[in-house]
């Protein structure tokens, strides 16, 4: 089921985007060791505040 739902949102991007996005599994070796302690839904909260506070584009 996941990977059916990473597919379509890969499918649902702009052809000219997918082009500058690198494979899954290349993007998560780059997520530092710090970050593993975290679930996937507090790194997420913690970015979209990150975002929201202009720390991060």
């Amino acid at each position: 089921m996941l990977i059916d739902e990473i597919n379509q949102i890969y499918e649902n991007t702009s052809p000219l985007i997918r082009g500058f996005i690198p494979p899954l599994p290349t993007l998560l070796k780059k997520i530092p060791a710090c970050a593993w302690k975290y679930t996937l839904g507090e790194l997420i909260e913690f970015l979209e505040k990150a975002h929201q506070e202009g720390k991060i584009p």
